[in-house]
């Protein structure tokens, strides 16, 4: 329990100053990002070259123990124009998040801001990593699942005629 409430207490993230310019060196950072987050071991990326606006998607590969258990990638953020969307943050991360003005929520995770600076940089890669790193432990002891949609089910019929 004391571990969890370190953990808790070591993302404190800084306020994000919403009225300061974007930097000249702006653009490096929002690349120096993209570099560390296709860095990261045991990832790979899907491009979206069809929809505008482009955007990447950045996928964990399920570790599997046999070959016949095959497990999909899980999935860790989606990089585009508007911003980062990042997944597997904890509900009290997604809220230290939106709190100090790195994002806004959405409807599967957080959406994050692309960094202005250097300084901004540093703060946007500790919310990928801790993302990345809540993923990588879960992982493991994830068991398979198997999503299907509403609309996939089937329907069936109270009356008898058919």
């Amino acid at each position: 329990m004391a571990a969890v409430a370190q953990e808790l207490i070591r993302f404190n993230l800084p306020t994000r100053i919403r009225s300061k310019k974007p930097a000249p060196e702006s653009l490096s950072a929002r690349l120096a990002l993209a570099e560390r987050i296709a860095e990261l071991p045991g990832t790979r990326t899907e491009d979206h070259e069809v929809t505008l606006p482009c955007g990447v998607d950045v996928f964990l590969r399920a570790p599997t123990a046999a070959p016949r258990k095959l497990r999909p990638d899980i999935l860790l953020c989606q990089v585009g124009s508007d911003g980062i969307r990042v997944h597997g943050l904890s509900a009290w991360e997604r809220h230290q998040v939106v709190l100090r003005g790195w994002g806004r929520l959405s409807h599967s995770g957080v959406l994050l801001h692309l960094p202005r600076d250097l300084n901004e940089l540093e703060v946007c890669w500790e919310v990928v990593l801790r993302a990345y790193n809540a993923l990588t432990t879960a992982a493991p002891e994830a068991r398979p699942v198997r999503t299907v949609r509403h609309m996939d089910m089937p329907r069936f019929s109270r009356t008898t005629l058919q």
